[in-house]
């Protein structure tokens, strides 16, 4: 009985499950585990200097993810992003595995338009395991319109002086 529990479990985590989650909708706040990841986004609003040692060490955390060590740019994000880039790659390493020919190379992780952006290169994945990836990435970059890149505190992307930026409220009025 353990057996079948465990199979099903591993089963809801493929990258063939979650694309097939997906198929139906493009809206990435109706894919699987929308609520945990949002719940995880902002369950940590202190940020300091911890924050950014935490984005430093994500390509040691995540080999799979950062085969060469280190960004070039190294993340061009404020740390309020933090979270969201932890949780990001924590989901994309869990599914990498399950195809043992891929090779995931990220690429940079920066802001752009007020919002996350995620570039990557990747070989030998099924379709499957890109959908999923995919998927994952939309999460994070529309929840980064939510989140205060530099605090992050729930927020919205707006024209802020000519430049479209994601600011909590609070912050907002003093700018």
């Amino acid at each position: 009985m353990n057996n079948k529990s465990t199979h099903t479990e591993s089963q809801s985590n493929s990258p063939r499950h979650v694309a097939s989650q997906l198929h139906d909708s493009r809206d990435p706040k109706d894919g699987p585990g929308w609520d945990e990841f949002i719940g995880k986004l902002f369950a940590t609003t202190n940020v300091n200097i911890q924050m950014r040692a935490r984005l430093e060490a994500l390509p040691d955390r995540y080999p799979r993810l950062f085969p060469k060590g280190h960004l070039t740019r190294g993340f061009e994000i404020s740390t309020g992003w933090t979270n969201l880039v932890v949780v990001l790659s924590e989901r994309i390493d869990a599914l990498v595995p399950q195809a043992p020919d891929a090779r995931m190379q990220v690429k940079q992780v920066k802001e752009k338009f007020g919002m996350l952006r995620f570039y990557y290169e990747i070989k030998g994945a099924p379709d499957s395991l890109l959908y999923a990836i995919r998927a994952f990435i939309a999460q994070a970059e529309l929840a980064s319109s939510m989140c205060y890149e530099r605090y992050g505190k729930q927020g919205e992307t707006g024209n802020l002086k000519g430049w479209l930026t994601t600011v909590c409220r609070k912050c907002a009025a003093t700018l």
